[in-house]
């Protein structure tokens, strides 16, 4: 599932109304609306906590802070949608687990040339929704 497609199942499904933010490689974030800046991952594999990369972890909270805005992180995985509330996550003091791991460069089809980077995970079980597409 794309990107867009992700935010026009979540527009869809919940109500929501939110919109692609202009891309470049360069864009902290996916889409927005007056309440949320939205990060959307496809994953291939289904596992019951998903990845998220440190770097985008921090740019997006750091992003939604200065906006004013909460951070969700949307994953889509085995036929399903996660909306994770990141913001509210780091509020409650969640564990994400952070450590160095040997990942693909960039989740491009194809990719193969791996590097170092810092990731945590998030339970499934944390998402404030879930949905099937």
């Amino acid at each position: 599932m794309t990107e867009d497609e992700m935010i026009e199942s979540l527009n869809q499904t919940t109500g929501r109304d939110a919109s692609r933010v202009d891309y470049d490689e360069y864009s902290r974030y996916d889409a927005e609306d007056k309440n949320y800046i939205y990060e959307a991952k496809d994953r291939k594999k289904h596992f019951l906590r998903t990845m998220i990369e440190d770097k985008k972890f921090k740019a997006n909270n750091d992003w939604g802070d200065r906006l004013g805005k909460e951070f969700i992180y949307l994953v889509h995985s085995n036929d399903n949608m996660y909306i994770f509330n990141v913001t509210e996550l780091v509020g409650e003091g969640y564990n994400f687990g952070w450590h160095e791991r040997l990942c693909k460069k960039t989740t491009d089809f194809g990719e193969s040339e791996m590097e170092l980077k810092k990731v945590g995970y998030i339970h499934l079980n944390k998402a404030v929704q879930t949905y099937k597409t």
